[in-house]
Order: structure tokens, then sequence, then C-alpha cells
């Protein structure tokens, strides 16, 4: 079990996700269940924590619980500059209807995700999720 597990959850507690609903569940109960599935899926610490916050800032299609993004720092020290990246761009994005759009999106965003953050601009080798 990731060592800042516990402080995660903590942390999704105290901003009130267990009070909101979600598939049949609570926001909280169901952030949980993506980190403990990319986990058993055997994906890195940092996968599994942009898991577990993978909609924290909002999406397209879920706005019941939005934390300011004024508040990605907060998220950031906790979970890491490379998982906050993920659950960022997992807000940020727009959901299309399109496959033929959404995979040529998701080429772009792999690049933006395997990027180094040091600001390189060099290409990566190559991008793994789990």
């Amino acid at each position: 079990m990731d060592e800042k597990y516990r402080r995660m959850v903590d942390f999704l507690v105290a901003e009130g996700t267990g009070k909101v609903a979600h598939t049949e569940k609570s926001f909280l109960a169901h952030l949980i269940g993506v980190y403990t599935d990319l986990e058993q899926w055997g994906c890195e610490p940092a996968v599994c924590r942009a898991g577990m916050f993978h909609s924290i800032y909002g999406t397209e299609p879920f706005q019941d619980f939005k934390l300011e993004l004024a508040r990605r720092g907060d998220v950031r020290e906790l979970i890491g500059e490379h998982a906050e990246r993920l659950a960022y761009l997992n807000s940020a994005m727009t959901r299309r209807r399109s496959t033929r759009r959404f995979s040529k999106m998701m080429v772009r965003v792999r690049w933006l995700i395997a990027s180094p953050v040091s600001g390189s601009t060099s290409r990566p080798k190559s991008f793994t999720t789990c």
C-alpha cells in the first residue's frame, strides 16, 4: 500500500467527497475504487494516486464536486507533481463523441503526460500507464 494512501483519503474526507453522490455510491468510494483497481492492475504509484484524484477538479460530465483550481498546489504537494498533472488533465479535457478525435487527442495527451516535468522539449522514449 502506498505510504501516502491514508493522507490522500483523509484529504478527500476533509473536502467532503464522502457526502457527494456518484454512480450509486459516494464520490469518495468511487475515487478509492479507482485507486484500488489501478493498484491491483499493477500500476505505478503515481498512476494510482492520479486515479484517486482523477476528477477532483470536476470533469465535463461530473460537476457535483469541484475542488478549486487554486488548490492544485495542495493536491500536487499531497500526491506528487506527475500524479497531479494526470489528474488535472483528466479533469480539464473535454469529452468527444467522436472516437477518432478522442484517439488523436490522446496521442497528444500521452506525450504531455510522459514529458519530463522539468520543461524539456525532447520527446519521451516510452509511455507507460501501468
